[in-house]
């Protein structure tokens, strides 16, 4: 009896340690309590995450998390122990992908095996989900895949799974929802559907509003209108006036009961959505309703709800406000809904402004029919892609009619077609002999020492800067003729004397910053290698990831990196002019110039000269070219910016090199628009004019580049007042021009800036 009594002891002693914290648990809790991850425990991070974080705050030791887990969850000791580290390593914001691979895979396996086993699973789900954020971006949807054997068709683990999941994007949501839709339409799993998907088609399908070829039903859950079906209804009303499908809203509007209706209108989810509905109601003829609309909004925040509602009481019968000073309101608003976009173009075709509504309708939509949802949500989306799509159809069809800009094949002919020129060979360091003696790092102090010696011109910054006799280079980079947004400074370029710094010619290379180079800025590689037809620069690879590009720029990334590298630069391909028109062939690439014809457009003026080198000047003055003028008389392509670009604290730490912009000369003004429009114009300045397909093929070859597209451009019929927007992709200025005693006054009325 006492001997099997001692080895039961003795067999619960050796069991202990897998009920207490292990190591991992203890040194996670340890950094989540030094580190501030326990700041705040209401972040949205799914609720065992909640729960870790609060008991961590207020637990002396891991073990207690662990219990606390065990008690909120319903969970056994055994789990909560295994759960205990997946919570603290959510808390953690340093956690090293690649360094951290193997702890990060032990604990998913953990925590696997425990939500297999574990009859209360939710929570186990919901965390494996939000485990995934710490896999590679390829890896993201394998990751999600791989729990929906745990999931199968279950709606209550799918919801949980898509909670842990917080800002995952559609494709991840729809993933894990799939299963559970698949067996049978559960008003939660359409409720979630609805709350979680961005998506407007499936936004607007899902949800209490039940939207088919019969027509509009609402299905209120069996406790009848609570709380949570107001938000859901308004949420669906947006979707509807973000998809411009204006019958669509009046009539589930009119599913309503009347108790319900001001209930949705009240929700900031369907803030401003009294107004589309006025807007909905006049582009189905139905002037008297749009007034009751008009009656139920909400009072106007700020001048663009007032410009709103100039335009639908402007788009009554009988109203005579000025047409111009309505556009000119409505033109300064940036992110309109389509539907008041739609009558926005109708109201300017019907007061003469035909090219308006044309170019209105023709860009109205962000998102084509072509990627239908996939199933089995496909069934429930298809009457509303269906009418979406039809719509789409029809706006473009009637912007194709209104279109009269001219013919695109009018434009000088372009070098985009033409292969990329190369001036340079890329070579490997290890290439060059190596020397006995200790090599010398050139860095820019060595710049700031050889430019003491010169007359460098003004606001020149080099990066590295080299001189040998009466010949002085410098390499800088500027955004002269890269208009790149917040993402980088621009281009590299090199200046060059050759009578020891008094004059200068600057040569552009052709190569953009992380595209995929990034000059070095230190090296024991000298500019000069000991001939004199050629330049050798040490470089990085640093290639950008386009993809990862948002305004403002957060979180950029490379999609390639390597070191250890030179490239050769003849300078007869920095130099060339094969046509003698004053600018080398690299930089006429860069304009879309011809480098074989020193007149591209044909207009009498050498390209190296002409100020509109792509647009063949014409004598008579317009009304239109005189707007352009005083307008882009000031405008800078990208002013005001805060250039971000990719991180590199290593290499300027090691240097204390601070990488500047240069003015190696007047910056060019690229342009998307109707080329005509500037053939009267007086260009101050090299100005670059590109439809939009050419941009298309411009970013194809060189990049990202952000060019001013000329929008929303309507002169009054006096043709004394006028007002345009320039949209540079990033930041964008909407312009009030009105001309007084023959001269014409720009001033900005309108903006905004990512």
């Amino acid at each position: 009896m006492h001997a099997r009594l001692a080895v039961f002891l003795a067999a619960a002693a050796l069991s202990l340690p897998a009920l207490a914290a292990d190591r991992t648990t203890e040194t996670l809790f340890a950094k989540a309590r030094a580190g501030s991850a326990l700041d705040s425990c209401s972040s949205g991070a799914s609720r065992p995450s909640e729960i870790v974080c609060n008991a961590a705050v207020n637990a002396g030791d891991a073990d207690a998390v662990i219990a606390r887990l065990a008690d909120e969850l319903s969970v056994s000791r055994e789990s909560a122990n295994a759960i205990a580290p997946a919570g603290l390593l959510l808390l953690l914001d340093d956690v090293d992908k690649p360094s951290d691979a193997a702890l990060l895979d032990g604990i998913r396996a953990s925590l696997r095996r425990t939500a297999e086993r574990e009859p209360h699973r939710a929570p186990l789900i919901a965390m494996l989900a939000e485990l995934a954020k710490f896999a590679p971006k390829d890896d993201h949807l394998a990751e999600y895949r791989a729990l929906l054997p745990l999931i199968g068709d279950d709606a209550e683990l799918a919801i949980a799974a898509v909670d842990g999941a917080l800002y995952a994007n559609d494709d991840v949501v729809l993933l894990l929802l799939a299963p559970a839709w698949s067996r049978a339409h559960d008003a939660k799993i359409a409720t979630a559907i609805g709350e979680y998907v961005s998506e407007d088609r499936i936004h607007a399908a899902f949800g209490p509003l039940q939207l088919t070829e019969r027509g509009v039903a609402l299905h209120l859950p069996p406790a009848g209108i609570h709380a949570d079906v107001a938000p859901r209804i308004a949420g669906q009303f947006r979707a509807l006036a973000t998809l411009g499908l204006s019958q669509l809203l009046l009539d589930s509007f009119d599913a309503l009961p009347a108790e319900l209706r001001p209930r949705v209108l009240a929700q900031s989810e369907a803030d401003g959505v009294a107004l589309d509905l006025a807007a909905a109601a006049l582009l189905e003829g139905e002037p008297e309703l749009a007034a009751r609309f008009v009656a139920m909004a909400k009072p106007a925040r700020d001048d663009h709800d007032e410009a709103w509602r100039r335009l639908i009481a402007a788009s009554m019968p009988q109203a005579h406000d000025d047409a111009f000073e309505v556009i000119a309101a409505v033109a300064a608003d940036s992110f309109p809904t389509p539907i008041r976009l739609r009558l926005f173009a109708s109201f300017a075709e019907r007061h003469g402004y035909p090219a308006l509504a044309a170019e209105i309708l023709g860009e109205l939509w962000n998102w084509t029919i072509e990627t239908p949802i996939a199933p089995p949500f496909r069934e429930t989306t298809a009457f509303v892609e269906h009418r979406a799509a039809e719509l789409h159809a029809s706006d473009r069809a009637h912007a194709q009619e209104l279109t009269h800009a001219a013919n695109p094949a009018g434009l000088a002919r372009s070098s985009l077609a033409d292969a990329r020129l190369v001036p340079f060979t890329e070579h490997h360091l290890d290439e060059l002999a190596s020397t006995a003696t200790a090599p010398v790092v050139i860095d820019c102090s060595d710049a700031a020492r050889v430019a003491a010696t010169t007359h460098l011109p003004p606001n020149v910054s080099p990066l590295r800067m080299e001189r040998r006799g009466n010949e002085v280079v410098a390499v800088t980079i500027s955004s002269a003729v890269d208009p790149i947004g917040e993402v980088g400074l621009g281009g590299y370029w090199i200046l060059r004397s050759t009578d020891g710094g008094t004059t200068w010619t600057p040569y552009y290379t052709g190569l953009r910053e992380n595209m995929p180079y990034v000059v070095a800025r230190a090296s024991t590689l000298p500019l000069f290698d000991g001939a004199s037809d050629r330049l050798r620069i040490e470089v990085d690879v640093k290639e950008l990831d386009t993809s990862s590009i948002t305004f403002p720029p957060v979180g950029l990334r490379l999609k390639r990196e390597e070191h250890g590298l030179f490239l050769e630069f003849p300078l007869a391909e920095l130099t060339r002019d094969s046509d003698g028109d004053g600018l080398t062939d690299l930089l006429e690439e860069r304009l879309t110039t011809d480098p074989r014809d020193a007149d591209t457009d044909g207009d009498g003026m050498a390209d190296g000269v002409d100020a509109l080198p792509r647009v063949a000047v014409a004598a008579e003055a317009t009304p239109a070219a005189e707007v352009l003028a005083a307008v882009i008389k000031d405008f800078r392509l990208g002013a005001g910016r805060i250039v971000v670009g990719v991180a590199d604290d290593a290499t300027a730490a090691q240097n204390a090199c601070e990488l500047r912009t240069s003015n190696v000369a007047d910056a060019v003004l690229f342009f998307v628009g109707d080329a005509s429009l500037f053939a009267p114009l007086a260009a101050g300045r090299r100005t670059i004019v590109l439809t939009a397909g050419e941009l298309d093929a411009y970013q194809q070859k060189f990049g990202p580049t952000y060019a001013a597209h000329i929008r929303h451009f309507a002169i009054d019929p006096s043709g004394t007042r006028a007002v345009l927007e320039l949209n540079s992709g990033w930041a964008a200025n909407t312009y009030r021009v009105t001309k007084k005693d023959g001269k014409w006054t720009a001033q900005i009325i309108g903006g905004w800036i990512s």
